[in-house]
């Protein structure tokens, strides 16, 4: 069976840091970076046509393409693929609905923060260091919509793995195969959590 892994969190949480460490060591693959990707397109599309308004128009629309592609490619010949990125949004979940459909086995690894005030303070530290910025509402919306989403779509998913990494030692919370935790460290989750998520929550009640 084919296998989608993918790797989300709050923005600062570290998705693009340790995206290819969070792979299984058995597992060889590039990891899919669509903000890195749209930067990168971002800077070439103004060099050329030097109008910031444009510039991002066509960067999307080329990330867009690059993106259908590479998923369009692995689907048909059945291969691995990876990727990471926000799921706060309906429509993100579109894309894992349509691996699930075309058999593909669904690896999801939920990178968490114990507080949105970490997420603000670290995508301040990446700006001060020349890195993208985020508004600060983008920033709570994806801190919480992360996790109201992966709630809200349990179902799609076959193995989930949530790891705090709010300090400098990140420590596996929960583990998840086919809906049922197989691993759940005690005092596990952040409170925000518990109203965040609660058919998450009912799951874990039930075996604890």
């Amino acid at each position: 069976m084919p296998e989608l892994f993918v790797i989300t969190g709050p923005n600062g949480a570290g998705k693009s840091v340790l995206s290819k460490s969070l792979l299984p060591e058995t597992v060889n693959l590039p990891v899919f970076d669509g903000d890195k990707m749209f930067y990168q397109l971002l800077d070439g599309f103004y060099q050329e046509l030097k109008v910031s308004k444009y510039a991002r128009e066509k960067a999307g629309e080329a990330l867009q393409v690059t993106f259908e592609r590479l998923i369009r490619d692995s689907i048909l010949v059945g291969s691995d693929f990876a990727y990471e990125g926000h799921f706060s949004e309906q429509t993100s979940w579109l894309t894992i609905e349509r691996f699930k459909s075309a058999g593909y086995r669904i690896n999801f690894t939920f990178l968490s923060l114990e507080t949105v005030e970490i997420s603000l303070q670290r995508v301040a530290m990446r700006v001060a260091q020349g890195g993208h910025f985020v508004s600060p509402i983008h920033i709570r919306h994806n801190f919480y919509g992360n996790i109201e989403m992966l709630d809200k779509h349990l179902h799609l998913i076959d193995r989930l793995k949530i790891i705090d990494n709010s300090s400098h030692l990140s420590r596996i919370l929960l583990k998840m195969e086919s809906g049922r935790p197989i691993y759940i460290r005690p005092g596990m989750l952040p409170p925000w959590h518990t109203s965040t998520a609660p058919v998450l929550f009912a799951k874990i009640a039930k075996c604890v």
